[in-house]
């Protein structure tokens, strides 16, 4: 991710921390600071907590934020240097010297000398509390800064000269150092891995090792039983499938099939050679001894295999314990681009639509994280709403595809009503393959606006259905228009100007919810009349056709675009 994605990214996700902690945090330096301390910790310090750790306002000793935990966690000591743009220069040494400062100051300074900063007198006297209590596992002094360069050779020295000082404490401490690289590796992981699982993978007989240290990757490759890989299935649920590109397809054909052999006691011992075999990425993966076939697999996820295990626990107790599969396992730790090369290779067994290829996407899972903040489930791949419905943390009002999602920003916002309709494969992909994929999903896509778009391209269609029961003169060319209309729809009642207003965006997405039918049908009764005014001077031409007038988008720009951009009437809440 390029560092302007990035820090389009990084802000929306500021922008979600100032919503919620408005009064709290107030900028969004403070709201960095937060955000650090949720992201680059690892130990699941809430959004609450990490507000709570803030003590920056004057006389903090150039420290941003204290969080002392329960007993025996980390201490973090945290400074850090918001930018909007990333600046070149890097760690300054003059950075690292004043929160160093601050640290010593923690151990040794005059409270009493605090007086225009009470939460960073009270976080510095349960520092220095948690310190003499031994009441922690390690001390760890965090510089987190929108810089592109890392420590040079004087800043270096200046960490190894206070390591050096801290170790005469005698305590456990640690120095670490994030510039943009490190943050955005690590926003990015943390998109991607919603849950840590760690198995116990039991081989048949020894695995056999392959390892490319020009790759820094390693792998094993062996044979295990069906019933072990339904046991892993069976204990983490459809979260072991968490990155794959599809989920559970169900009772498709393939399926069945996989099904039918592993229960068929004639045939089940054949099941290694039918069968494409289980992939698995992890972290990382270690051998209990030797001599040991059971292998632990750290942040472990199954990226291929999820058709043939689900198909496996669905043959119950009429398993057959002779069925055997090939099974590879890739060690490669915090390398998401990879393992996504891995997993889109590995996808053979199903049909592999355009949407799978891109649901695992970063910019897809967040706008799932956002979406489902406000109720709407966003099925990035498929099968994902059947397998996950029943432990979504809230309720759902709404769900909507990746595919429908796409469709309804190509024709809506984007105007491309003719591509949404005629040439789905182009939403899924990039310029690069003659796709407008980037330009549907950018960082700056707001979920409100995909809520919007769906909105209007379901109401539409609804809308069309009662203007054929009460109207007596219907057109022949409706109900090849819904997507056409929905685009005209669009541009005649929403004042664009506010695209990016959140409040604009969702009192207009209220409206439209529960807009009078006889105003909506109204609207909608005029748009008709405009278009079916101008197919009726087209209708009569050699060789026109109203499937292939509704789908190409040259006629919907030359045609029926400028006659409704000049008899808009915008929406005003």
């Amino acid at each position: 991710m390029k560092s302007k994605e990035f820090m389009l990214l990084l802000n929306k996700q500021l922008d979600e921390l100032l919503e919620k902690f408005r009064d709290d945090l107030k900028t969004k330096e403070r709201a960095f600071i937060a955000w650090c301390l949720i992201n680059i910790t690892e130990i699941s310090i809430t959004e609450t907590e990490a507000v709570d750790a803030i003590v920056d306002g004057g006389q903090e000793k150039g420290i941003d934020a204290i969080y002392i935990p329960d007993k025996e966690g980390e201490i973090i000591v945290l400074q850090t240097k918001y930018h909007v743009e990333p600046r070149a220069k890097g760690v300054k040494k003059n950075d690292l010297v004043k929160i160093f400062a601050g640290v010593e100051w923690l151990f040794d300074g005059n409270l009493t000398k605090i007086t225009n900063n009470n939460k960073f007198k009270a976080k510095a006297e349960e520092f220095r509390d948690s310190y003499i209590n031994f009441d922690y596992s390690k001390v760890r002094i965090i510089y987190a800064g929108i810089v592109n360069n890392g420590p040079s050779k004087e800043e270096k020295d200046e960490i190894e000269r206070y390591e050096k000082k801290l170790v005469e404490r005698g305590a456990p401490f640690t120095i670490e150092t994030y510039t943009i690289d490190e943050l955005n590796n690590i926003l990015i992981s943390n998109i991607h891995r919603k849950f840590d699982i760690d198995i116990d993978l039991k081989f048949v007989g020894d695995p056999y090792s392959y390892e490319k240290k020009e790759t820094n990757s390693r792998a094993i490759v062996g044979t295990v039983k069906g019933s072990e890989l339904v046991e892993i299935f069976e204990k983490n649920g459809f979260r072991i499938f968490d990155i794959n590109i599809r989920n559970f397809l169900g009772n498709v054909k393939i399926n069945q099939g996989i099904t039918n052999t592993a229960t068929n006691k004639s045939d089940s011992h054949n099941f290694w050679y039918y069968n494409n075999g289980v992939t698995i990425v992890c972290d990382r993966y270690s051998f209990r001894s030797l001599k040991d076939t059971v292998v632990r697999l750290e942040n472990a996820q199954i990226i291929n295999g999820c058709q043939t295990i689900n198909s496996l626990a669905h043959a119950g107790n009429k398993l057959s314990d002779d069925v055997e599969l090939l099974i590879k396992v890739i060690e490669k730790k915090s390398d998401i681009n990879f393992v996504k090369q891995v997993t889109l290779y590995a996808n053979s067994q199903n049909a592999v639509r355009g949407s799978d290829l891109v649901g695992t996407d970063t910019i897809q899972l967040e706008l799932k994280r956002q979406l489902q903040d406000l109720s709407v489930y966003y099925e990035t791949r498929r099968g994902d709403y059947r397998a996950e419905k029943e432990n979504l943390s809230k309720p759902i009002d709404l769900i909507i595809s990746l595919k429908e999602a796409a469709q309804a920003l190509a024709a809506v916002l984007k105007q491309l009503p003719g591509l949404a309709k005629k040439d789905t494969s182009k939403l899924f992909q990039t310029k690069n393959d003659g796709g407008i994929y980037d330009d549907l999903f950018d960082m700056k896509l707001l979920p409100e606006q995909i809520i919007l778009s769906v909105s209007i391209m379901r109401v539409i269609p609804k809308i069309r259905k009662k203007y054929e029961n009460i109207e007596s003169n219907i057109p022949i060319w409706l109900p090849h228009s819904d997507t056409f209309l929905s685009s005209l729809f669009y541009l005649n009642q929403f004042n664009e100007t506010k695209i990016n207003d959140k409040k604009y965006l969702n009192s207009f997405t209220k409206w439209l919810n529960e807009l009078n039918g006889d105003e909506l049908f109204n609207i909608y009764k005029s748009i008709v009349t405009n278009v079916d005014t101008i197919v009726k001077k087209y209708e009569t031409q050699y060789g026109f056709s109203y499937p292939t007038f509704f789908k190409t988008q040259n006629e919907y720009n030359t045609k029926l675009k400028p006659i409704i951009v000049k008899q808009s009437k915008k929406f005003h809440p």
